[in-house]
């Protein structure tokens, strides 16, 4: 017990507990009496101001999921006073907080390191007039949280946003001033993702069981619910216009979708809002809502997006058309290496309606035109003597981070030496010298190099040399059939993917490359199994994507064993092994150490590792041969003959070559 007196033996009832309150000294109050039954060890009563009452609660695991909003606005309802909250969790202890925090005579509430439950509980919010719940909070923070998502109730909000009502969408519209959800994670209630999983529909059951793993659906099922989610919410018929909001803190997010400024403005008006931080949130692209800041946010004085990976700044020149207050938007430590006069000059020109701080960012100072028109200009004082440059003189004072010598000097102290500008008298000698040590070495390289220059005349001229053996090509779906375990994914996307897409944007030498993942391309309904022994069959290689992960996974040596069963059928080198990582001997098992000594294999980290890949998958004959004459056909393959292969595994080699792509 705390501030004075402690009651006891005293009993108060319901309904005179609001009488009593109203006539009872701060000091001889109670926090049995303003909290609900249980929560007097877990919640201390800090202070009584007038009518205001603070509370500071600190929860550990012995009262995890004690502290619940729905108890505390049932038990506040009569209450005379108005409830200030700041809770501290230990152990990410949780609390029970269901957006949108509505409870009578709540006016702030701040949640630090805990796990916060039931967030989407009451997604079918009702209007207040027939709860009965009157909004007053004001001051909202969610700090170094987590937040615990059921996943029935986000695929319901987000395909059903469009019809939920005003009350949930706008939350706190006309009283909340402060909201900060600061370093804020979102993870899945692992105990009903089960049951999420067993809600498919019998169809998608049955393509779960035997050929689609469950991660990909689930997977599938929340970025089509995303989809439906971007379009219900331009249907939302609500307009929220929050006339008391003025900070807004949504900063350290890894998480932050390309589209969360849209959606946040899409039916929202916020015209008090005069601080808005997004720092550290990863954004790499200035959402155009921000070049035209004045049509959401009229009042803004502070936009905070330090921290990111922006490259490029722009706003709209006619922002000097609207009486606007003066912004300060803060780019600092982004990623931004190029700048110009003209951009100095429409900084300048915007100067009394926005202030841009560009300190931090790791300005590329080469010799370029560019660059020595900026060097001239900040070494004109007479240009920041002008009341609209002054605001930006501290360009002068912006650091190169490259090239070398010009590495941590300011603007103001750079040379045309230190720009790599100037050439010696020595240049001719300089120029012969190098004429004849490149004869030289081109001499030693193409000797050298025989392999690499017969690559790279293919991949980067679209010649085929003379020496090139004849291919022969048979019309086939996929140019490769890429295994590899799910650990090396996102490699095998962004390289497989934009070799696809950079080749059927420009062609190579006629050819585009067409690839078999197995995440986009295996066909629901068959069977892993058959999956994978179409696709080898269709493509005219399998790439194998080799590591240490790929050697632990079952799979992954079951599709190695077909592509090589399908190398001997077809007698040509059919794999191309990608080697990710360097395997010990005694790891590798012996099928694979003959692998590499039979076909091509590339070293991930190869200077020309693209170029190699390209030059293994393109064709490079004169004719196709596919519609010559018609392929016999396949004796149909038993799965016991399958399971017989993978035991047993076929002792038939190829001659070894030992080629090296």
């Amino acid at each position: 017990m705390c501030c004075g007196v402690v009651i006891t033996e005293t009993t108060i009832s319901s309904s005179n507990k609001t009488e009593y309150l109203m006539t009872t000294a701060p000091s001889m109050i109670s926090k049995d009496i303003l909290l609900p039954v249980g929560w007097e060890g877990m919640c201390a009563l800090e202070n009584i101001n007038g009518t205001n009452a603070y509370f500071n609660c600190v929860i550990g695991t012995e009262n995890s999921g004690m502290w619940r909003l729905d108890t505390l606005r049932d038990w506040i309802v009569t209450s005379s006073f108005q409830y200030h909250f700041h809770l501290h969790c230990s152990d990410w202890s949780n609390v029970s907080i269901p957006w949108p925090v509505k409870a009578l005579h709540l006016i702030s509430l701040e949640v630090r390191e805990c796990l916060i439950t039931d967030f989407l509980s009451e997604s079918s919010f009702k209007d207040p007039s027939t709860t009965g719940i009157v909004d007053q909070l004001t001051d909202l923070k969610f700090v170094d949280s987590q937040i615990l998502i059921n996943i029935f109730k986000l695929i319901n909000y987000m395909n059903n946003i469009a019809s939920m009502s005003k009350d949930f969408i706008c939350g706190h519209e006309d009283t909340i001033v402060d909201v900060a959800l600061r370093n804020i994670t979102y993870t899945f209630d692992e105990t009903n993702m089960m049951d999420f999983l067993a809600s498919f529909d019998e169809e998608e059951e049955s393509a779960l069981n035997v050929s689609t793993p469950a991660p990909e659906n689930f997977g599938s099922k929340i970025i089509d619910a995303g989809k439906t989610f971007l379009d219900e919410n331009r249907k939302i018929q609500h307009k929220c216009d929050y006339s008391k909001l003025k900070y807004i803190d949504q900063s350290i997010s890894a998480t932050k979708s390309r589209y969360h400024i849209d959606v946040l403005t899409e039916n929202s008006f916020f015209k008090e809002v005069r601080i808005y931080n997004m720092s550290r949130t990863r954004m790499s692209l200035l959402n155009s809502r921000f070049k035209t800041w004045w049509m959401d946010f009229p009042k803004l004085e502070y936009l905070d997006l330090s921290y990111n990976l922006i490259d490029t700044f722009d706003v709209d020149p006619s922002a000097t058309a609207w009486d606007l207050p003066l912004l300060h938007v803060n780019v600092s430590h982004n990623n931004i290496t190029r700048i110009n006069t003209n951009f100095i000059s429409k900084l300048a020109k915007l100067s009394s309606v926005m202030i841009l701080n560009l300190e931090g960012n790791p300005f590329h100072c080469d010799c370029s035109p560019d660059m020595e028109s900026v060097v001239d200009l900040v070494q004109n004082n007479d240009v920041w003597n002008n009341k609209l440059y002054s605001p930006y003189a501290y360009i002068r004072n912006l650091k190169c981070a490259t090239p070398k010598s010009a590495k941590g000097k300011t603007f103001l102290s750079l040379t045309r030496t230190d720009l790599s500008c100037e050439i010696t008298s020595y240049a001719p000698i300089i120029i012969l010298s190098v004429v004849v040590v490149f004869l030289v070495v081109l001499i030693i390289v193409m000797t050298r190099y025989r392999r690499e220059i017969q690559i790279l005349t293919y991949t980067r001229f679209h010649l085929v040399l003379p020496c090139q053996p004849r291919e022969s090509y048979q019309n086939k779906m996929y140019d490769a059939f890429v295994s590899y375990s799910s650990e090396n994914e996102g490699w095998v996307i962004k390289t497989f993917q934009a070799l696809e897409e950079e080749e059927n944007n420009k062609g190579f030498n006629g050819y585009k490359f067409r690839f078999c993942l197995h995440q986009r391309d295996f066909i629901a309904g068959k069977t892993i199994f058959d999956n994978i022994i179409d696709s080898v069959e269709a493509s005219h290689h399998t790439v194998i994507i080799l590591s240490k992960y790929f050697l632990n996974s079952h799979w992954c040596m079951y599709e190695f064993q077909e592509a090589f069963q399908q190398s001997i059928m077809e007698r040509k080198r059919h794999l191309i092994v990608v080697l990710m990582e360097d395997i010990p001997d005694d790891e590798m098992p012996k099928e694979l150490k003959r692998c590499l000594k039979t076909f091509t294999y590339i070293r991930k980290d190869d200077a020309i590792f693209h170029d190699r890949l390209i030059y293994a998958l393109a064709f490079k004959g004169r004719k196709p041969v596919a519609d010559a004459l018609p392929e016999p056909e396949t004796p149909t393959i038993t799965m016991e003959d399958k399971l017989s292969e993978i035991n047993g595994f076929y002792n038939i080699g190829l001659e070894p070559d030992h080629v090296t792509v």
